[in-house]
C-alpha cells in the first residue's frame, strides 16, 4: 500500500503531472529505492486511466494492410465516394462531385452534383454505368445517400453488389480517396482561374489524368480501356501483362513499406477496450475513450463494440486499442474461486445475534463521537471474539452430490448453512449466511421470516445449487407446506413460484 500511495503521488498528483514513465523514474529515484522499482514504475504508467486516453496514435495501434486483389476485367469493380461542398459553388449551383475510379484500369469518373441526395447519386451513377457498363461490386463508405434504401434498391435492380468499407476507416476504401486528393489538387487551380464556372472544366482534368501512366498499374488509363474495347487483343494481353506484374510489384512493396512496424491484433468477445475518438479538434481532450466492451468480430479486422450508451458499433481494429486494467490487491484466494466464481461469505456464528446487538446499537448516527465503551459492550465484544475463534471449519463442495440447506430467523435478522454430508454420512457446512432484517421487515410474521430466511439463502447460494438437489432443513413446521400448498399470503405466493425452479424437498427437524 505504501508503494502505491508513493507512485500516486509522483504520477497522478497534482505536482507529479502525469508525466511519462522515464520522467517519472527520473524523480522516483531522488528519494526512493526498492528491487524492481523501475519495473513497477513502468506498469503503473502504462496501466494510468488518464494517460491511457491522451496517448497518440502509434503504429503498434495499427495492424498491417492487405493489398487489394487486382479484377480481372475493367469495371468489374469500382470505388465510389463523395468531394464535401466545393467553394465557390458553380455558377449552375453545383455543390458536390461524385468521383468513381475503376480498379482495374484506374479509370476515372467525376460527375457534379447540386445536392447529396439518394434521387441525385442514383442519377449520377447510372450517367456513369451508361458509359462503362454496369460493375458487379461497388465498394463505398457509410454515407447517408449510400446507405439509403432509394440506392440499395437501385443497386439491387442492376444487379450490382455494394461492398461497404468500415466506419472510420477511410483505408477501406483507399483507392477513391486518393483520386479525391488528385481531384481536389487539379480543381484548385482551375477555381483560381476560371472561378465559378470550374463545373465546366472537370472532363478536361478527367483527359489530362487518364492520359498518363497510372502509378500502380504503370499504364495510362486510356491505353487499358480504349485497347480494351477496341478489341486490339495483343497490345490489351501485353498491357494486362505489364499492369499485373507493376501492379504487384508496387502494391507489394506499398505492403511492405506500411508494415514494417505493424502486427496483427485479435481482442476476444467481452474484452475491455479503447475507441479512438475521430477528428478531435482540441488537442489538450482525450484522444481516446472508454473502456467499452467487444461484443463479436464481424469481419477479419471489424468488431462489433457495445458503447456506453448500450447500442453497437462497427470499427475497425485500427481504431481499437487493448484497455489495461491494473490489478487489485486480494488478501487469499481460494482453490473454489476457479470452478464455481467468487463467493463471499460470513459464517454465521452461534448465539451472536444478542452479542452482535450490543455492539450494533453503538454504530448508529446517535451515538456521540465519543463511544460510551461499557461494560456490556466489552462482554460482548469478548465473548464474540471467543466464539469466531471456534468456528467450524468448511469444506469444499462436491457438485456430484446434494445439498442440505438450513435455513433459520428471528425478529431480526436471518441465517443460513449449506453443508453436504461426509464420508461417514454427517452433515459438514460448505458455508454460512446471514442477514439482518430492516425495520419493514421486522414487522412481518413468523412464516414470513423462515419464507424469506429460505428465499434468501437461494439467492445467496444461487451459484452452487442451481439444479443441483436440495434437501431443506427448518425448525417452523408450516414451511414444510409451503412447497406442496398455495398459501393465502399474497407475498409467499410469490416466494412459493420462485422456489419452483429448485428440486427442494423440505423436511421439519
Amino acid at each position: 500500500m505504501r508503494k502505491r500511495k508513493i507512485l500516486n503521488n509522483a504520477h497522478e498528483s497534482v505536482f507529479g503531472a502525469h508525466l511519462g514513465a522515464h520522467k517519472t523514474i527520473q524523480r522516483m529515484k531522488f528519494s526512493f529505492y526498492w528491487p524492481g522499482i523501475v519495473k513497477e514504475i513502468k506498469a503503473y504508467c502504462s496501466s494510468c486511466y488518464g494517460c491511457q486516453l491522451r496517448k497518440v496514435i502509434r503504429s503498434v495501434d495499427k495492424i498491417p494492410i492487405t493489398p487489394v486483389s487486382r479484377p480481372e476485367l475493367p469495371f468489374q469493380v469500382v470505388n465510389v465516394d463523395l468531394i464535401d461542398p466545393v467553394d465557390p459553388v458553380s455558377s449552375q449551383g453545383h455543390k458536390y462531385i461524385l468521383c468513381l475510379m475503376d480498379q482495374h484500369s484506374r479509370w476515372p469518373e467525376a460527375i457534379p452534383l447540386k445536392s447529396l441526395t439518394a434521387k441525385s447519386t442514383c442519377e449520377a451513377l447510372l450517367e456513369i454505368f451508361s458509359r462503362t457498363g454496369i460493375p458487379e461490386v461497388i465498394v463505398m463508405d457509410n454515407a447517408t445517400n449510400f446507405t439509403a434504401s432509394l440506392t440499395q434498391e437501385f443497386l439491387k435492380i442492376l444487379g450490382a453488389c455494394p461492398r461497404f468499407s468500415t466506419p472510420y476507416h477511410p483505408e477501406g476504401n483507399g483507392l477513391i480517396e486518393r483520386w479525391n486528393q488528385t481531384l481536389k489538387n487539379m480543381l484548385h487551380h482551375i477555381i483560381r482561374e476560371e472561378g465559378r464556372s470550374w463545373h465546366r472544366h472537370i472532363s478536361f482534368l478527367l483527359w489530362a489524368y487518364r492520359e498518363v501512366p497510372n502509378a500502380t498499374t504503370g499504364t495510362p488509363p486510356f491505353l487499358l480501356i480504349r485497347e480494351f474495347l477496341k478489341k486490339l487483343k495483343e497490345k490489351l494481353e501485353v498491357a494486362t501483362h505489364k499492369a499485373k506484374l507493376t501492379s504487384d510489384v508496387q502494391q507489394g512493396s506499398y505492403t511492405k513499406y506500411y508494415n514494417r512496424q505493424e502486427k496483427h491484433r485479435e481482442f476476444p468477445t467481452g474484452d475491455q477496450v479503447l475507441v479512438l475518438i475521430p477528428d478531435s479538434t482540441n488537442k489538450l481532450y482525450a484522444r481516446w475513450t472508454g473502456p467499452v466492451k467487444v461484443v463479436k468480430r464481424v469481419k477479419p479486422n471489424s468488431y462489433y463494440l457495445q458503447m456506453a450508451g448500450g447500442n453497437l458499433r462497427l470499427l475497425h481494429v485500427n481504431e481499437i486499442r487493448e484497455y489495461r486494467t491494473r490489478v487489485q490487491t486480494v488478501g487469499v484466494v481460494y482453490d473454489i474461486d476457479d470452478e464455481f466464481g467468487e463467493i463471499y461469505e460470513t459464517p454465521t456464528v452461534p448465539e451472536a445475534e444478542k452479542n452482535d446487538e450490543a455492539l450494533d446499537r453503538l454504530t448508529k448516527k446517535k451515538v456521540p463521537n465519543e463511544i460510551p465503551w461499557r461494560k456490556e459492550a466489552e462482554n460482548a465484544f469478548k465473548e464474540l471474539k471467543t466464539v469466531l475463534c471456534g468456528i467450524t471449519e468448511l469444506q469444499v463442495p462436491d457438485i456430484e452430490k446434494p445439498y442440505y440447506l438450513h435455513t433459520d430467523a428471528s425478529q431480526r435478522a436471518v441465517g443460513c448453512c449449506l453443508g453436504q454430508l461426509d464420508g461417514e454420512d454427517n452433515i459438514h457446512p460448505i458455508a454460512f449466511g446471514s442477514q439482518k432484517l430492516n425495520p419493514s421487515q421486522q414487522k412481518w410474521s413468523t412464516i414470513e421470516w423462515e419464507a424469506f430466511a429460505i428465499i434468501w439463502a437461494l439467492k445467496r447460494f444461487e451459484t452452487l445449487l442451481c439444479g443441483a438437489k436440495i434437501f431443506l432443513l427448518t425448525d417452523h413446521n408450516p414451511l414444510v407446506f409451503l412447497t406442496s400448498a398455495a398459501p393465502q399470503c399474497p407475498r409467499l405466493q410469490r416466494w412459493e413460484l420462485a422456489i419452483q425452479r429448485h428440486d427442494i424437498e423440505a423436511s421439519h427437524i
